[in-house]
Parts: structure tokens; sequence; C-alpha cells
């Protein structure tokens, strides 16, 4: 009898432990993902914000109509929005979560490489000028085929092929990878 007492004891406590650090451990998760949805709210107003001086930008919100309300309200000139982003990105990158939380992480990630998009196109509507190749990949993570082998790049073939069912002789003036993409959106409408 006293051994099966030991045993149950035993249960009970593993029982107790456990519970209080699944406690702990939930209370952990809850903040990360707390924190996280602050530094997302964070970039959701600098979204909107943004969309102030590029209306493409935003092509749906469906979050708080107060958070829309007030980037219309108070247009912020874009050095404050990037500067807003820059303090954003190196809370984001000194404030790694830990891998308690796979979505957290993943979240984590997703949203760093997102204020530095939207960093890269607040630096573009200011004035900077990048290649093809420089704005997909700082705006989309993707580069041309071109910048990583001796190929051609796949896009300069897409507008050979509807350059010459345009009519024109299908030459491309450069290479795509080194033209600002600005420009090839003037080739791909079919303007000269």
């Amino acid at each position: 009898m006293t051994r099966l007492s030991l045993a149950a004891a035993c249960v009970a406590a593993l029982a107790i432990v456990h519970g209080a650090c699944a406690g702990v451990g939930e209370d952990a998760g809850r903040a990360e993902v707390d924190g996280m949805n602050q530094l997302a709210e964070r970039y959701v107003k600098l979204v909107l914000a943004l969309g102030q001086h590029d209306p493409d930008y935003v092509d749906a919100y469906y979050g708080p109509p107060e958070w829309r309300k007030e980037a219309e309200t108070g247009k912020r000139p874009l050095a404050q929005i990037d500067a807003d982003a820059m303090v954003l990105q190196q809370l984001l990158v000194s404030s790694p979560p830990p891998a308690v939380d796979e979505m957290v992480r993943l979240r984590h990630t997703y949203l760093t490489t997102q204020v530095s998009a939207l960093r890269t196109r607040v630096a573009m509507l200011s004035g900077r000028t990048l290649t093809f190749d420089e704005e997909s990949q700082a705006l989309h993570q993707a580069c041309s085929r071109a910048s990583r082998s001796d190929e051609r790049p796949s896009i300069t073939v897409a507008y050979n092929v509807s350059a010459r069912s345009c009519g024109t002789s299908g030459a491309s003036p450069e290479p795509f990878s080194r033209m600002p993409l600005s420009a090839t959106r003037k080739y791909r409408a079919g303007t000269p």
C-alpha cells in the first residue's frame, strides 16, 4: 500500500509540475504573440501612411477603420515614415523571437522582410533609382536568372516575344537586369 501511495504522489507531483510549466510556456507564448502583434500594428500603420504617397501601395485594407482614418488625416513626410520604419526594423533585428513557436518565428521573418521592402519603396518615392534586379530583390526577394548565371534573363525573352507580336524588332535596348524597373514597365506596356 505504501508503494502505491508513493507512486500516486509521484504522478500527482509530475502532473502539478507539468501543469505549472505549461502555464509558464503559455504565458511566454502569449507574450511573444502580443509582442508580434504590436510590431505588426506599427507596420500596418506605416503601410497606410506610405499609401498616402503611393495610392497603389495598399490595394486592400480590412483592419480597424480608425487606423486608415488616422493615416488619411495626417499625411506624414516620407522621411518620417522611413525613420519610423528604421526603428521598427532595428527592433525586429535586435529581438528575434525564441524558437518556441514556429508561427511567431515565421511572422517575425515575414515582418522583417516587409519592413525592409517598405523602406526600399520609401527610398524609391524619394528619388532613389534601382536596377531591375535591385528593385525586384529588395521588394519581392526575386532576381532574374541572369544575375544568378550567364543566362539571359527570362524576362528579356518574354519582352522579345511580346515586342515581336506588336510589330517591333524585338531587340531589347539593354538587358532588363540592368534597367530600372520603371523603364521595364514602359516596355511591357508597349510604349517606346
